[in-house]
């Protein structure tokens, strides 16, 4: 995710976990509607923990796919910042 840029870029991959079309881009808070409920409001906290400060993550966290499907995933995320960004 390019932080400030309304979509979320997914490889192939990262769309047929989720059961979306190939290329599909969700908006940050689409995204994170793919979670399951009940951890929504963790992952929220490590994404704003990683915009933040920078704060990497790895969680195992279950989503819910645009089939109704619950498949437990793995995310991993890490901050890259450019010269402007700091």
């Amino acid at each position: 995710w390019d932080v400030g840029q309304p979509a979320v870029t997914w490889s192939e991959e990262g769309c047929a976990i989720h059961e979306v079309r190939r290329a599909f881009q969700p908006t940050p808070q689409q995204a994170l509607a793919f979670f399951a409920p009940e951890h929504r409001p963790a992952m929220a906290a490590v994404i704003r923990a990683c915009v933040r400060e920078g704060t990497p993550f790895d969680i195992e966290a279950p989503i819910v796919t645009a089939k109704g499907r619950r498949v437990w995933t793995r995310v991993i995320g890490e901050a890259e910042w450019d010269a402007l960004s700091r």
